[in-house]
């Protein structure tokens, strides 16, 4: 490990992966100001959910900086010097004073002096303490450095000419208040990272600016504004906007997406808070259960901060509760959006008439422009084109999603074809959305259609490149054929390369696996869980089935739950109560997810008819013999609490491409050479009774290997340095952990 601050320098040379980008890169002399005034400043910059690179731990000596700390310093969007007294007789700073001058040259980085106890001038001239600095330098490097000595002063030189911040005297100076207006600059000067709104958003600008009047910036009150309105109106892309435009002025600021969605799985409300924290704090924190996050939030998350928070996608009112949306949880000046198709679920915050904003429907020239930039890439239709496409203008009524689909569709069609489908929507209810989205399903080929349906069932949420990688074990180019949906409007990707699926599109998806079959087992995917235990515990599952997902819940519930819920009326979701009696009197109507994860017991000789299971999720679950029959075709396989000490001898894993099996009980994770050529993926994470790793050697194309918090592991496999595929290791926690391999 090379040393960046073997003079007090403090910096880091921990290898960056390429995609990390940090909002600050801090360069001080660690000797300095490490234990004082670039303390605080470090507690700051974190409070304000400011990403700042920092690793000042003691490292060995070297003679270069790291190529870890250079990527660092590269991958910052702004770089604060803290000039001290002793700044200038570190060459190690000195060198990373010259690469931030090199990267705000060119790559237009936002650089910021701060003098601390140290005068403007001497820095620029190298006078005062600096001069005995570089008087050392000189005699030390001479004339045969290559101009080292010379690049040092021209970068303190240009630096020092750059507007700052001073504090002069530390004994009688405001640190707190030089502090407060640091972290003002970086607000000001550092873009924060927008959100994805796609271009061609036709009529967008007026519908944010009527949301934006809503929320009465002026006031110093706290505003809580809901966007209601139904799916593919355009609720979340309005929020994106104006969410992009406005976060600026606020201390804090996150955007919660797919709140609905994330609140049904195992556990969905805990996670919900999860994700609530790192978008506002820009970091994870762990929470145990919902009581102790709803505390968490409003303490950590919202206390004493100006906070800007878009929720999206929210359905019930137990979300808002969890998530602490109270107008008390908040200080003055913060602004809430929620966006919802359930007018409903805003009734506990007991929002009037003009606290709801209803996004209208695109008139029939804003929808003939957007159409047009699907179908033709520009804004007006070809005049051989006009009439026929005012007419399938007419049948997506005003809906952008429908007309963003239709548009992709229709692009790069004939006449005649155009003709052919036009006369298709014609047949199709004017209210039924899903049936003119449907149309542009049924153009696909056999290929895409069933990327379609895999996407809408299992990979929603999911990066795009585990997802790529996991299809190309199934024979598919599994790239090029996801372009070709994203050129069709149905998928998309987010910030972090996960892709994402309008819900109406994904409702489209998982109705047309429905239909396949009344019996569930006849089905290509099982997802819904009643669906899947229905088909564990009677064996019905067929050859049909190609992926299966249960997270498991309690199926074991006795009417203590219900005691307090006098209001229930109708009860879909039985399997989601816990047992512990979380409902309350509030509960009228459908569940939401309330629970831990809890054993569930299936005969494994269930899968014995599922010989073309590809994709099997089993989260939670006991199998109680028989792993002989579960499909040799297996791809991808998550056992999140996988029950076993070891995974069984006769359990085949020949094709798989990725393996999750955190939080498991496994001791060892098998106990014999295994030949995995296949493997990409092995995620090991939080298993804490494993005490050493596998052997490796069988392993040649792995490319990440997690096993962060494996507290009982002691050792590693020689064989680990046999992976030279291997892109991510992650192995944060293993507190037992007494060596690795030499030369790894």
């Amino acid at each position: 490990m090379d040393a960046s601050q073997a003079e007090g320098c403090s910096s880091s040379s921990i290898p960056i992966p390429p995609q990390s980008v940090y909002d600050v890169f801090v360069s001080f002399r660690g000797a300095d100001t490490r234990k004082n005034f670039t303390s605080h400043l470090f507690a700051a910059l974190e409070d304000n959910g400011i990403r700042t690179f920092r690793d000042d731990k003691e490292l060995e000596r070297g003679e270069f900086i790291s190529d870890g700390l250079l990527k660092a310093i590269e991958g910052s969007r702004m770089s604060l010097i803290v000039f001290s007294k002793d700044y200038a007789g570190s060459r190690w700073c000195l060198d990373e004073l010259v690469r931030i001058m090199v990267c705000r040259e060119t790559l237009k980085q936002i650089v910021v002096p701060i003098f601390y106890d140290v005068v403007p001038s001497d820095v620029r001239k190298q006078t005062g303490d600096l001069q005995e600095a570089f008087a050392k330098h000189e005699k030390r490097f001479g004339e045969g450095s290559d101009g080292k000595v010379e690049k040092w002063r021209a970068a303190l030189t240009e630096a020092a000419n750059l507007s700052g911040r001073h504090l002069l005297n530390e004994a009688n100076g405001d640190e707190a208040e030089l502090i407060k207006m640091i972290i003002k600059d970086v607000r000001e000067k550092v873009n924060p990272i927008h959100l994805n709104v796609p271009d061609r958003q036709v009529g967008l600008d007026h519908r944010v600016a009527e949301l934006n009047v809503l929320l009465n910036m002026e006031f110093n009150f706290v505003r809580i504004v809901g966007i209601w309105g139904m799916g593919g109106i355009g609720k979340t892309t309005i929020a994106k906007r104006l969410y992009n435009i406005i976060q600026h002025k606020f201390e804090r600021s996150g955007f919660l997406a797919d709140v609905r969605e994330t609140s049904q799985r195992p556990n969905g409300l805990v996670e919900l808070q999860k994700k609530l924290l790192l978008a506002i704090l820009k970091r994870s924190h762990e929470v145990s259960n919902s009581h102790e996050g709803v505390e968490v939030i409003k303490k950590i998350a919202f206390g004493r901060k100006k906070v800007l928070l878009v929720l999206d996608d929210v359905d019930n009112v137990q979300q808002l509760k969890a998530l602490a949306i109270d107008r008390d949880s908040f200080v003055p000046g913060s602004r809430i959006i929620i966006t919802t198709r359930d007018k409903s679920s805003l009734k506990i915050l007991e929002l009037g008439e003009n606290d709801i904003y209803g996004p209208k429907k695109l008139d029939e020239n804003e929808s003939l422009e957007l159409f047009s930039w699907h179908a033709f890439k520009q804004d007006h239709p070809p005049e051989d084109h006009l009439d026929l496409s005012r007419q399938i203008v007419h049948y997506a009524g005003g809906l952008p999603l429908a007309l963003e689909v239709l548009g992709s569709y229709f692009r790069g069609e004939s006449i005649p074809q155009w003709e052919s489908a036009i006369a298709k929507l014609r047949k199709i209810p004017d209210d039924d959305v899903l049936g003119k989205l449907k149309i542009s399903y049924d153009s696909l080929s056999g290929q895409l259609k069933k990327l379609v349906l895999d996407t809408a069932c299992f990979f929603v949420g999911i990066g795009r490149d585990f997802t790529v990688k996991i299809l190309e074990g199934y024979d598919i180019f599994a790239d090029n054929e996801i372009r070709k949906l994203a050129d069709r409007c149905l998928i998309k990707y987010d910030c972090h390369d996960q892709i994402v699926m309008h819900d109406m599109i994904r409702d489209m998806g998982r109705e047309i696996v429905r239909q396949e079959s009344l019996d569930p087992g006849k089905r290509s995917r099982l997802w819904y869980l009643d669906d899947v235990l229905e088909v564990l515990r009677d064996g019905t599952g067929t050859e049909a089935v190609n992926g299966l997902l249960l997270n498991a819940t309690d199926v074991q519930v006795n009417a203590k739950p219900f005691e307090k819920m006098d209001k229930l009326w109708y009860c879909e979701h039985v399997l989601e109560v816990r047992r512990d009696g979380m409902g309350t009197e509030v509960v009228e109507g459908r569940l939401l997810n309330f629970i831990d994860p809890i054993d569930v017991q299936v005969n494994a000789k269930a899968f014995e008819r599922m010989n073309n299971l590809w994709l099997l999720h089993l989260d939670y679950v006991h199998l109680t013999t028989g792993y002989e029959h579960i499909s040799r075709r297996l791809l991808w396989l998550s056992w999140k609490g996988f029950p076993l000490k070891c995974i069984p001898w006769n359990f085949s894993m020949e094709k798989l491409v990725a393996l999750d099996l955190r939080y498991s009980s496994l001791k060892q994770v098998w106990n014999r050479n295994m030949i995995l050529g296949k493997l990409k993926f092995l995620y090991l994470s939080h298993c804490h009774y494993l005490t050493r790793t596998p052997d490796f050697s069988g392993l040649s194309s792995l490319e990440e290997l997690l096993l962060n918090d494996c507290k009982s592991l002691v050792e590693v496999d020689e064989s680990i340095r046999c992976l030279n595929n291997l892109v991510v290791l992650d192995m944060k926690n293993c507190t037992k952990l007494r060596k690795l391999p030499l030369a790894f």
